[in-house]
């Protein structure tokens, strides 16, 4: 038997997880609704590698890997899964069945598309299974490149039932289902929400403090609300931060990359609220985010040369970075005046 749950093409690449629900929900009705509703405030963390200073760039959700609006999401512990003796083979076909998205620890030692020589605890997401063949379909980050592969079932069990397959950030099991029917598979795009996100994006807002009281808000070491995290247009700091290092770590080009993604969204989202009627005729100003996407695409691959060539245009990139940062800010102050009218 066979079994293949709906995977979309997904509008968001930069991180597996983002990939993944995108895809879930790529062709939901109210899918654009809620891709445009959120993804609006961006945050970046500069922490501490082995020989330099590394970045991360997203977009914030609040209880983010929670809850998402019209996904059923069920978690299972560890041990209380293994608790049940089941086998994990079993279990992952009969939760496809069912029709459930996987989420689940393993170790990437005993996946050969990790290509990994170390017990590493990580997150895989299964969509499918081949009895037959006796695979699973996964989607990940495989080499670099988010990607749908098949794993045989021998190993994937090694890797699930690893002592090391819950020692990452993701612990446990996850089922995600799509809400086709009911109240819940409802969305509705609110313009007061995507402002209130836009201005904190402007004003450098820790979003996270608004909703201290569903989760704790994202605090640098010390317990302040910036510290080594900057927010909204304020990321494009932390970017000019890390080219001042004398070695430039390459996961600064996934940051580069969320950041061009953003972008992408800001000229689709700008497009969507025209075509909804929460923008009068503003097809000038749609090709001024145009722009700047464009202009963060090519800062992007010319980043992608200097890492091939080892050879940083240090100052190049962060003049470059400065002169988007402050396009980006005026655009988006124009575009909070045009919502408000």
């Amino acid at each position: 038997m066979k079994q293949i749950l709906e995977m979309g093409e997904p509008l968001i690449k930069s991180y597996p997880f983002r990939a993944n629900i995108t895809s879930i929900l790529n062709n939901h009705p109210h899918f654009y609704d809620w891709l445009f509703n959120n993804h609006v405030q961006l945050f970046c963390g500069i922490y501490p590698a082995v020989t330099n200073f590394d970045t991360y760039l997203d977009t914030y959700e609040p209880l983010s890997r929670i809850h998402y609006p019209l996904v059923e999401v069920q978690f299972i512990k560890k041990d209380i899964f293994n608790s049940i003796e089941m086998d994990v083979c079993d279990f992952i076909i009969n939760s496809i069945n069912l029709g459930y998205y996987v989420y689940l620890g393993v170790d990437t030692f005993y996946l050969p598309l990790y290509r990994s020589s170390n017990h590493i605890g990580h997150d895989i997401f299964v969509y499918g299974y081949d009895s037959k063949h006796e695979h699973f379909y996964v989607a990940d980050f495989f080499n670099g490149t988010y990607s749908r592969e098949v794993v045989e079932y021998k190993s994937f069990k090694k890797a699930v039932e690893s002592e090391y397959s819950d020692t990452n950030e993701f612990k446990g099991v996850q089922l995600l289902k799509r809400i086709d029917e009911g109240h819940q598979s409802k969305y509705q795009l609110n313009l007061d929400y995507v402002v209130t996100q836009l201005e904190d994006y402007i004003n450098e807002f820790n979003t996270s403090m608004r909703y201290a009281a569903l989760e704790v808000p994202l605090l640098d070491p010390e317990g302040r609300t910036s510290g080594n995290r900057t927010w909204g247009v304020g990321v494009y700091r932390s970017l000019v931060e890390v080219f001042d290092q004398e070695e430039i770590s390459p996961v600064t080009l996934r940051s580069l990359h969320a950041l061009y993604e953003h972008k992408k969204l800001m000229t689709m989202r700008v497009k969507y609220l025209m075509k909804s009627g929460y923008l009068d005729d503003a097809i000038q100003f749609e090709s001024t985010f145009s722009h700047i996407e464009n202009d963060v695409l090519k800062l992007r691959n010319f980043f992608m040369k200097c890492l091939m060539s080892k050879k940083y245009n240090r100052e190049k990139t962060q003049k470059w970075l400065l002169d988007i940062q402050k396009q980006d800010g005026d655009s988006i102050k124009h575009l909070i005046e045009l919502l408000k009218r």
